[in-house]
């Protein structure tokens, strides 16, 4: 990546961040004491989520790794050789 590219993504990255940040005090004071209460809750519902993606995706990998696929076998069957040749 160019140097530019980088700067820009770092920028991007912070500006975000500060953004979030602003989000996450304006709910706080918006929901009071209730806020942590959420806050615990989204995350925990996303946490449970991705661990269900990462789960479907290392089985997939483990999948492709452990089972050989047919094509290969076929691929290689070798025809046996003809009395006539060309």
């Amino acid at each position: 990546m160019r140097i530019k590219e980088l700067k820009f993504l770092h920028k991007k990255k912070e500006m975000l961040n500060r953004e979030l940040y602003r989000r996450h005090l304006q709910v706080a004071q918006e929901w009071g004491r209730w806020w942590d209460v959420i806050h615990e809750s989204i995350l925990q519902k996303i946490n449970t989520e991705m661990e269900r993606k990462y789960k479907i995706m290392d089985d997939k990998i483990k999948k492709t790794y452990t089972e050989p696929s047919t094509q290969t076998k076929d691929r290689h069957k070798l025809l046996p050789k003809s009395s006539q040749q060309y």
